[in-house]
């Protein structure tokens, strides 16, 4: 795991100083840390020490950390954002998570939440960095989701699991691939699912049970119904059709 270099940036000296000690204490992987109390010097000091990852807090002066999340989000290669803000800040965060920062965390912040994320940071590898970089942009977002959803489709996985393994937060993960793409992530799960299971139903002999299950489906009955939902059929009539036109052929 390597050592990431670490900015915080808040306007409490007391929670700068809390992190540092939960970093100390827990030995965690960060060789620098670099402090900044407002949204200006937050800029500058990401341009001169490209931080891996940053603490922002929201209620900072100058310029605000939703602005200043905006403006470093920008640089390349960008760092990952964790936003630190009162839960009353929430509604407020919401437009930092359009701009593609990572998480939201709510003061006051547990260890294990700080840890967490900055072992997660430390465990990406530099190439990782620069697809995350890339999914800010939007262009490699249906790539890297359809390459989970495919690896996992025969598991029931939820957006969380789904988002963690993507490294961007669920509601960013949800509202970008909506933009990207025009379709919802449950529209286009349930769409490959199907189409797996269209070339299941073709290809082999194996049961609707078990082609339900091999795509992530626990009910064939509600597989069914998924399917004639799409397909205008059910599975069985779908499989004759093939065979048919197969036949024809």
């Amino acid at each position: 795991m390597r050592k990431i270099k670490l900015m915080i940036v808040d306007d409490e000296a007391m929670v700068r100083s809390y992190i540092k000690q939960v970093i100390m204490r827990e030995q965690l992987p960060v060789e620098l840390v670099i402090e900044a109390d407002n949204g200006l010097d937050a800029i500058s000091f990401s341009k001169k020490h490209n931080p891996d990852l940053i603490f922002m807090d929201i209620r900072i002066p100058e310029l605000d950390g939703i602005r200043a999340a905006d403006k470093i989000l920008q640089l390349k290669p960008a760092p990952q954002i964790v936003i630190i803000s009162a839960y009353d800040d929430f509604e407020y965060a919401r437009g930092a998570f359009r701009l593609g920062v990572s998480d939201y965390l709510v003061k006051p912040v547990r260890p294990n939440e700080i840890a967490d994320v900055i072992k997660k940071v430390a465990g990406m590898s530099p190439r990782l960095a620069t697809s995350l970089d890339n999914l800010r942009n939007h262009s490699t977002l249906e790539e890297q989701v359809t390459k989970y959803i495919h690896e996992h489709l025969d598991e029931q996985f939820q957006l969380k699991d789904l988002a963690k393994a993507v490294y961007i937060s669920p509601f960013h993960l949800s509202r970008t691939f909506k933009q990207t793409t025009g379709m919802s992530l449950t529209s286009y799960i349930l769409k490959l699912r199907i189409t797996a299971a269209e070339g299941l139903l073709t290809a082999t002999s194996l049961s609707i049970t078990e082609i339900a299950n091999k795509v992530g489906f626990n009910d064939a009955a509600y597989f069914s119904t998924k399917f004639r939902q799409i397909n205008k059929v059910t599975p069985s009539v779908y499989r004759d059709e093939q065979k048919s036109r197969d036949f024809e052929q």
